[in-house]
């Protein structure tokens, strides 16, 4: 019998409390996955230009410290040999401008952060499946 997938997702969040929130979405969702943390886009943009396996896909928070989320989504997407990863924007920001700048940048959802646990968790869910299943 074939092994299920065991996918690697970047998770790039420097909020202790919404990563939590999202590894439990992840591990309460059928894929089998690795994740790997980072709380500042330089961290995890240095990790990744260096990695040896790619991530399967990665979750950035839009506001990071240092650099944001709109800025290391263009500088992994100007580089050929990263520009497939797909990306997920995880903001609390409702703002049309913010949105409309993530997917300018290359992000192929942008997810928004609930304050109904279940409603994200079901978000996460849905988004990695689907960014997933497509490999």
């Amino acid at each position: 019998m074939n092994q299920p997938k065991k996918y690697q997702i970047m998770v790039i969040e420097d909020s202790d409390d919404d990563f939590y929130a999202t590894k439990r979405a992840l591990q309460s969702s059928q894929s089998q996955s690795e994740l790997i943390r980072f709380v500042s886009a330089e961290d995890g943009i240095r990790h990744l230009f260096q990695a040896v396996n790619m991530p399967d896909l990665i979750l950035m928070d839009l506001n990071l410290p240092g650099q944001s989320g709109i800025e290391a989504t263009r500088k992994i997407k100007s580089q050929n040999t990263y520009k497939d990863i797909p990306i997920v924007m995880l903001s609390s920001s409702p703002n049309a401008k913010d949105i409309e700048e993530a997917y300018r940048a290359g992000v192929v959802q942008y997810l928004h952060k609930s304050f109904d646990v279940n409603v994200y968790f079901n978000h996460i869910r849905d988004v990695t499946r689907q960014c997933l299943d497509s490999k």
